[in-house]
């Protein structure tokens, strides 16, 4: 073991730096046990948390996905649990109050190594599984198009349906001519002699059934084209209805090509936690590696904003909201100010360096407001003293 980093240890006694040799080490090694014996309970309780994130990566399909992050989780917990027996066992508890200090510390490291990993793990594997819904959209789609073919052959058969309609128009004319025919033999009959009345009078008695007969079959056809017109009304509406949703999917599909952009870009940001939803990305900075203990930009820090900056570049129509948090430690007017001061300091950087318009950088010092983790642990004041750099899509 190199170094141990100053954000998962969250001891800001001695800074770190990677290939300081002893020295360094030695430093480390005093700030160590100069700190107080971490309690057994909240090892166990840390090794337990770390098992619950293996388990939850792996629920997540990591082992599939995110293979070395896994067989990293992995590793690190066994080690885990190797020195907690070892801090248990006879020799571990005659052992000497600094030696017990590092073997804790030891184990407290290696527990959280373990529980990143496993964390980083999951996120991966939910990132490809996000990918996977995205084809079932795909799908989703092809079925409107099938509906929409659907109902293209009911259009054919409605044209079909009017074609009927015409044939029976000339049902109609027929009849028409039929009754014009009658009329000429009424004519015709008036003129014969009074013993042929009785047949007279059989045939209009023969022509008001047939005018019958030709009514009923008319508004029988007349309600059959009514029916006919309500159904293709039914159906036109339907289509209007299918194409809207179609329109809809095509929209939802475009969003989350662009949040899968934007999740893929933010991810190259090194040393940031990224997060992208709603048309809403957020990183969150933790403020043991973006700061120096004068509360000066780190080395690592400005490359973590070199990495925004480009994001931010990438992405130009959104504004910028820079939120800075602290712990509970001091008082409210204290953390307030300071959690101002380093908002600034990132805003000034993102400006300066990178040319983002300062009309587009929002920054604000929240203080010990909005803690994501207990203020109990060094670990929970760890995450919370932390900087959020939030970009709306600008839609």
């Amino acid at each position: 073991m190199k170094y141990i980093e100053s954000k998962v240890m969250s001891i800001e006694c001695v800074p770190l730096r990677r290939g300081a040799g002893w020295v360094t080490l030695l430093a480390l090694l005093a700030c160590l046990f100069s700190s107080p014996v971490m309690a057994q309970d909240s090892l166990s309780q840390l090794i337990a948390e770390a098992a619950n994130a293996i388990e939850q990566a792996r629920k997540a399909s990591a082992e599939a996905y995110a293979v070395d992050d896994m067989a990293a989780a992995r590793s690190w917990f066994t080690q885990a649990e190797r020195a907690n027996s070892s801090a248990n066992s006879l020799l571990g508890r005659v052992a000497t109050d600094r030696q017990k200090k590092a073997r804790e510390n030891e184990i407290f490291f290696f527990a959280s190594m373990a529980k990143a990993k496993a964390m980083t793990a999951e996120a991966k594997a939910k990132k490809v599984t996000t990918l996977t819904e995205t084809g079932n959209v795909q799908k989703v789609l092809t079925e409107y198009q099938g509906m929409i073919r659907i109902a293209t052959e009911r259009a054919a058969e409605a044209s079909k349906a009017r074609s009927e309609i015409d044939r029976a128009r000339e049902t109609q004319a027929r009849a028409d001519a039929e009754r014009r025919q009658l009329a000429e033999a009424q004519k015709r009959v008036a003129d014969i002699d009074a013993q042929r009345s009785r047949e007279i009078a059989q045939a209009q008695q023969k022509a008001a059934e047939l005018e019958a007969q030709k009514a009923r079959e008319m508004a029988a056809l007349q309600e059959q084209e009514a029916r006919r017109a309500a159904e293709r009304q039914r159906e036109a509406e339907a289509a209007r209805a299918s194409q809207e949703q179609i329109a809809q999917m095509q929209a939802k599909l475009q969003a989350l090509e662009q949040e899968k952009a934007m999740l893929a870009a933010g991810a190259k940001v090194p040393g940031a936690t990224f997060k992208s939803s709603d048309g809403k990305a957020v990183f969150t900075l933790l403020v043991a590696s973006l700061f120096l203990p004068a509360n000066d930009l780190s080395p690592a820090g400005r490359k973590t904003l070199d990495g925004v900056g480009a994001f931010l570049k990438a992405y130009p129509d959104g504004a910028v909201s820079i939120r800075s948090y602290t712990d509970d430690r001091g008082t409210p007017a204290a953390n307030k100010d300071l959690s101002g001061k380093r908002a600034q300091k990132v805003r000034e950087y993102l400006a300066k360096s990178h040319g983002i318009p300062e009309s587009r950088l929002a920054a604000e010092g929240v203080g010990a407001a909005e803690p994501v983790a207990t203020n109990a642990t060094d670990a929970g004041r760890a995450l919370n003293r932390r900087v959020e750099v939030s970009v709306s899509s600008g839609k």
